[in-house]
C-alpha cells in the first residue's frame, strides 16, 4: 500500500472521529445531548440510526405544544424521546387515529405516503409491504399526515394501521406534567399507554435540536444533514 493510500486512509479515520466526537464535546459543554435512535417511534421526523444533539431545557414550564423533547421515564434514567401536544390543563383525546386537543380536532392533511425499509421478521398487522432485493428486508408505505397543532407547530404522522391506541377516551393534562406522542403513531409507546402516562416536567431534560448524521450506515451524511428538528 502506497505511503499516499495510507495517508488518505489515515485522513479519512481522523475526519470520522472528529464528525462523532466534537458535537458530543461541544455538548458536554454547554449541558446538552448527544442521542442515537435506537426505534421507529419518531419517523418521519427522526430516523433509526439518526444521531441528534439536543439543548438543556432551562425552564420545563415555557415548553410549548409541538416540541420533541428528551424525557426520562419516571421509573428509572433511560431516556426517550417524543413530541409534546399537552401542556398542564390541555384535555387530549385520540378518535379513529386523529389527535383531538380540547375537544377540537387537530388539523390534519394526507400528504404523499411514507416509504419505510424494515426488516421482514417485525411486521405489523395491515402493513402493505413488499420484499427488497435485500436479504430480509421489505419497503412498506405508509400513510403520511401533516399534523398542525394551534400554536404553529407543523410536522409529519404516520398511520400504519388500526390499532387500540387509535381511540383513546379524554384525558386531562395534571399540573406540572405534558402529555407527548410518537410522530409514528401505530409504532410508538407513550403518554396513550398506562406504562408512560403523563411526563413530569421535571423528567423534562433536553428539547432536540438538529439531526446530526444518519449513523445507519446507509449514507453519511446524508440530505437531512444539520436539519432543524421541527
Amino acid at each position: 500500500m502506497s505511503d499516499r493510500v495510507l495517508i488518505g486512509f489515515f485522513a479519512l479515520l481522523v475526519t470520522v472521529g472528529l464528525a462523532l466526537l466534537l458535537p458530543r464535546i461541544a455538548m458536554f459543554f454547554i449541558g446538552g445531548g448527544y442521542y442515537t435512535i435506537p426505534s421507529a417511534s419518531m419517523e418521519p421526523t427522526l430516523r433509526v440510526g439518526d444521531a441528534v444533539l439536543a439543548l438543556p431545557v432551562d425552564d420545563a414550564k415555557a415548553l410549548e405544544r409541538g416540541t420533541v423533547v428528551v424525557y426520562r421515564h419516571r421509573t428509572g434514567d433511560v431516556e426517550y424521546i417524543a413530541r409534546i401536544v399537552g401542556l398542564p390543563g390541555d384535555r387530549i383525546a385520540m378518535r379513529n387515529g386523529r389527535l383531538i386537543l380540547n375537544d377540537t380536532p387537530v388539523e390534519a392533511k394526507e400528504t404523499d405516503d411514507y416509504l419505510f425499509k424494515r426488516h421482514a421478521d417485525r411486521p405489523l398487522s395491515g402493513e402493505n409491504c413488499s420484499p427488497l432485493p435485500d436479504a430480509g428486508l421489505v419497503q412498506c408505505t405508509y400513510q403520511q399526515f401533516r399534523e398542525t397543532l394551534p400554536n404553529g407547530p407543523s410536522y409529519e404522522v404516520l398511520n400504519i394501521t388500526e390499532t387500540p391506541a387509535d381511540n383513546v377516551a379524554e384525558i386531562k393534562v395534571g399540573d406540572g406534567a405534558v402529555f407527548v406522542l410518537g410522530d409514528n403513531r401505530d409504532n410508538a409507546v407513550d403518554s396513550r399507554f398506562a406504562q408512560v402516562g403523563q411526563i413530569p416536567l421535571e423528567n423534562v431534560t433536553h428539547t432536540a435540536w438538529i439531526r446530526y448524521l444518519d449513523l445507519s450506515g446507509k449514507k453519511m451524511p446524508d440530505d437531512r444533514f444539520l436539519d432543524r428538528i421541527n
